[in-house]
């Protein structure tokens, strides 16, 4: 759809428990210097009174509220709010970050210069540390065209934020969410780069807040949702098999850098010893990272003792436990 000659932008702002930031992310959408937009805000169960709050927002005309009475994994509410989208592009949202106000501005215009075989536009972005107010650039992929393989081989170093990118709304409906994991969103651009190009814009256009209540540190959950996503990514016909070695080798990364976090800061440091013997069985060359021992030593120490040399490694950071590691969402 077009208003004006100029598509429509579909923004999904998906939020669950985050009405003290709630306004800076509406407003964030409402204020872009693009002008033809629809902002669809899909609250997720919330008992915050993010719903209630919500509601007089809709005067606007371009806000349209969904409020769920539950809460659902965000991989089906997504899928469920892109076939309500009445967009040419899609533009996703946490209720905890925000944009940018050129954000749309410079996508669209970017994606003008494109074919209609690219299907992603995506940009760096901003870190802010809401307990000190410290904003950095955040690491991104930066990579144009055929991106599958530049996204594999930086997995886990500089990746595509999920509210990074504007994407064709047909993207989503060829390739949606994958709802057997709960949350791993960024993951359905691993699956849009089987059938479409990636464009690179080095601007930062978004700024992710950190906070203790942070999904990213969720690394257990995130680590087994993402097992799952690979499989997944792999039995698709046209996943490249020459790439299956790297997949086994994110796996093995992943598996040995989890053990070394629950060695840290989970309370069941067993965890630790058993995604150690993944990483080794998939990779055993991984294993001569120092991370790997260190893992395997803390694991083997009390409880009391692991807590208390990482509370101790955390205050020379400046980090607290529950800011660098989650149990689960």
């Amino acid at each position: 759809m077009t208003v004006s000659g100029a598509p429509l932008v579909s923004v999904l702002l998906c939020t669950y428990q985050q009405r003290e930031y709630l306004r800076e992310a509406v407003e964030s959408v409402l204020a872009q210097t693009y002008r033809p937009l629809e902002l669809i805000v899909i609250d997720n169960g919330s008992t915050d009174g993010s719903a209630e709050w919500l509601r007089p927002h809709a005067e606007d005309g371009r806000l349209r509220l969904i409020a769920h009475r539950v809460n659902a994994p965000l991989t089906r509410r997504l899928n469920e709010a892109v076939k309500e989208c009445r967009g040419a592009f899609v533009s996703l949202l946490f209720g905890d970050d925000y944009y940018l106000p050129d954000k749309l501005a410079a996508q669209v215009a970017r994606f003008a210069t494109l074919g209609a075989d690219y299907g992603v536009v995506y940009s760096p972005g901003y870190r802010l540390d809401q307990r000190t107010g410290e904003r950095h650039r955040w690491s991104s992929l930066h990579a144009s065209g055929q991106v599958l393989e530049a996204m594999l081989q930086n997995y886990g170093r500089a990746s595509i934020n999920p509210i990074a990118p504007l994407i064709r709304r047909e993207c989503l409906l060829e390739h949606p969410f994958d709802e057997s994991v709960r949350l791993i969103a960024d993951s359905v651009f691993l699956f849009i780069a089987l059938s479409y190009r990636f464009e690179h814009v080095d601007e930062p256009l978004f700024v992710m807040r950190d906070h203790g209540g942070n999904v990213g540190w969720a690394y257990k959950r995130n680590f087994e949702d993402g097992r799952i996503v690979f499989d997944h990514l792999q039995r698709h016909p046209r996943f490249p098999p020459r790439l299956r070695e790297r997949i086994l080798d994110i796996n093995a990364v992943q598996a040995r850098d989890l053990a070394w976090k629950i060695a840290r800061f989970a309370d069941d440091a067993g965890d630790a010893r058993r995604y150690l013997w993944m990483a080794a069985r998939w990779r055993p060359r991984r294993m001569l990272h120092p991370r790997a021992p260190g893992a395997l030593a803390l694991s083997l120490l009390p409880r009391a003792v692991r807590r208390g040399l990482s509370d101790a490694a955390g205050r020379l950071k400046g980090q607290a436990r529950e800011r660098v590691y989650r149990e689960n969402y």
